[in-house]
């Protein structure tokens, strides 16, 4: 082994010698032992590399074009978990990835383009929000740059539902339909005494996809589809916009949290930030829905945004410290942040 502990568990080196994946998991484990919680099948992803040296973690995504969920291109739920739980090894934390040699800005429409041009806008994402310790090699940042003034530059627009929701008490999806009890049912009244939210002003499954000048598939910048805001709402004077990412039963993989940081990246950027990245579009004639009209606010930014991750269970690493890491770097753009468990069965929220 090539790392040591003192009498209060803390890491340090034994040498010049870098620290292996293989060791930080055991590190992992040794902690969570240490704090009583299950450790078993603690792992880190398959297709992330971790090394660490002179306290510098270097974490390689191998295949960065992949759905945000996927463990292995959700590096930032393994960061701020490594951040956190290891902080010897992690005082600075470095990304690489592999840079496709036939990419170039401006491609659009199809799947791998869309994803790797996500991960470039989550990547300007966390830097912003993590400065101080999270930082690429020179190649990779000035690439995230140069899609960063793309986007600013080009007119690009968040879409939105084609047609209103409605409640679904007898979907075989399970989080639909939580989420439709949330929304419709009897768990609206627990959402909003709970976060101070207007009843007349939630919704549900709200877009997130961003396009080029116009709203069609081979315009999308990002992936289109299933990405959406599970739950959301007002608050009572009209000031703050509340997003809700939801979790049911044994979903507890670490990606909700690249998940909510994207949702939260889109909503800052087209509905707080004065000088905003995004626009709301329209595709063709289609006519607004509720929650289109609900999020546009009548054409003003709202004041703040309070982003929530809702679950029944969390994974082991996804400790308070962790959401407190979390939301002390959402809080320099004046963005919230918070989690909350419920329990589905005994119809309760436990935040």
């Amino acid at each position: 082994m090539l790392i040591n502990r003192d009498r209060e568990g803390k890491i340090g080196m034994i040498n010049a010698e870098p620290v292996t994946k293989e060791e930080i998991i055991l590190s992992l484990k040794e902690q969570l032992r240490n704090e009583g919680i299950a450790h078993s099948h603690v792992g880190l992803p398959k297709d992330i590399d971790f090394s660490s040296y002179n306290g510098v973690l270097r974490a390689r995504v191998s295949i960065p074009a992949l759905n945000m969920q996927v463990n292995s291109v959700a590096f930032e739920g393994w960061v701020v978990a490594l951040k956190t739980w290891l902080p010897d090894l992690t005082t600075k934390v470095e990304l690489d990835f592999p840079f496709p040699s036939d990419y170039s800005v401006g491609v659009l429409g199809n799947s791998k383009a869309c994803h790797f041009n996500r991960f470039l806008y989550r990547t300007a994402n966390f830097l912003r929000l993590f400065p101080d310790w999270f930082s690429l090699y020179e190649v990779l940042r000035e690439k995230v740059e140069e899609f960063g003034q793309w986007l600013k530059k080009e007119p690009c627009y968040l879409n939105q539902p084609l047609r209103e929701r409605k409640s679904v008490p007898k979907t075989k999806n399970i989080e639909r339909k939580i989420e439709s009890w949330f929304t419709f049912e009897e768990g609206k009244e627990l959402l909003c005494e709970c976060w101070g939210l207007n009843r007349e002003k939630l919704f549900n499954q709200l877009p997130v996809g961003v396009f080029h000048k116009t709203i069609e598939k081979k315009t999308a910048i990002f992936t289109r589809g299933a990405a959406a805001i599970d739950l959301g709402g007002i608050s009572e004077d009209g000031k703050t916009l509340h997003i809700i990412e939801l979790k049911s039963g044994n979903n507890i993989n670490m990606g909700v949290i690249s998940e909510t940081l994207f949702y939260t990246a889109v909503i800052h950027d087209t509905c707080i930030a004065m000088d905003n990245l995004f626009k709301f579009g329209r595709y063709k004639r289609s006519r607004q829905t509720e929650a289109m009209i609900i999020i546009q606010n009548g054409g003003r930014k709202f004041e703040h945004l309070h982003s929530h991750i809702l679950a029944e269970r969390y994974h082991p690493l996804f400790s308070h410290d962790v959401m407190n890491l979390l939301a002390s770097g959402l809080s320099r753009l004046g963005i919230k942040f918070d989690r909350a468990k419920y329990d589905y069965k005994n119809r309760r929220l436990l935040a």
